[in-house]
């Protein structure tokens, strides 16, 4: 392992009236460059400051009178399934799992540190109320070892697959439609206690909570669904994939189709101003 080292005493002193030379001739790239060669060799960084470069994250804060600030934080590389890292929040492919009174840390950030673990597997559970890209949440639980930022709770994350699902909420994620909602209270105020089932998009036909298809599809017809509740206004919307010509659409065509008709049914309801039109390929 490297010693960790401040950028001054990378340098050393004549270094630095060096790179100083080298600035006024060579304009503002000069610094910059040589800057990203020492992240890039660095395995730890100790510079002035209170936050690390893109790519690293905070350990420690100390005290630093050599530094304008008076302040030096220690910088490890993002890497590996787990670190703790001072603050609240996790990098970008990393979720907090707890927070920790953390004195080191300093009062920049609140003197506690994040356990920041690697998103990856089918489950697991997450500070807060929010999943990551790619995962839903499946119910929320009190948890004091996320602390108050997180409002003492956790969400039970579950990764997006297979051809159905409860989420909570009312949102599914892309490439799935909501079939219906149902009360949860496992899922609590923050989701008003309700779980969308999630349906993957396939198939010629199929009916979608709420007025709009999902993409590559079409409103045939809107009907009453009190399965879907209030958020859906109580409706869900008939879709059909865009296929074939001519294609009876409500509202407007889809891409690809222009009207030749357009006709009043009720049927397509008030969202579309009870207008179907008849569609055929440009």
């Amino acid at each position: 392992m490297r010693k960790s080292k401040t950028v001054r005493g990378l340098f050393g002193v004549a270094g630095m009236w060096a790179l100083a030379a080298g600035v006024a001739m060579a304009g503002c790239a000069a610094p910059n460059e040589e800057h990203e060669s020492v992240l890039a060799q660095s395995e730890k960084l100790d510079i002035c400051g209170t936050s690390c470069p893109e790519g690293f994250y905070p350990t420690r804060v100390a005290t630093n009178h050599a530094c304008s600030g008076s302040l030096q934080v220690a910088c490890q590389p993002i890497a590996g399934s787990q670190f703790n890292a001072c603050g609240h929040e996790c990098p970008s492919g990393y979720y907090p799992s707890r927070i920790d009174g953390n004195y080191a840390c300093g009062s920049t950030y609140e003197n506690v540190s994040v356990s920041c673990r690697a998103v990856t597997g089918s489950q697991f559970n997450a500070c807060g109320h929010e999943c990551p890209s790619g995962y839903y949440p499946s119910r929320i639980d009190g948890n004091y070892a996320c602390g108050s930022t997180y409002e003492n709770v956790s969400v039970s994350c579950r990764a997006v697959t297979g051809s159905q699902f409860n989420a909570c909420g009312r949102a599914c994620p892309s490439g799935y439609y909501p079939s219906r909602v149902d009360g949860n209270y496992a899922c609590g105020s923050f989701y008003e206690d309700v779980s969308v089932s999630c349906r993957a998009v396939t198939g010629s036909q199929f009916n979608a909570c709420g007025y709009v298809c999902p993409s590559g599809y079409y409103p045939s017809r809107i009907d009453s669904n009190y399965a879907c509740g209030s958020g859906f206004e109580n409706v869900s919307a008939s879709c059909r994939a865009v296929a074939g010509s001519p294609i009876s659409s409500c509202g407007t065509c889809p891409g690809g189709y222009h009207a030749t008709r357009s006709q009043s049914d009720i049927t397509c309801g008030a969202h579309y101003g009870n207008i179907r039109v008849t569609c055929a390929k440009d």
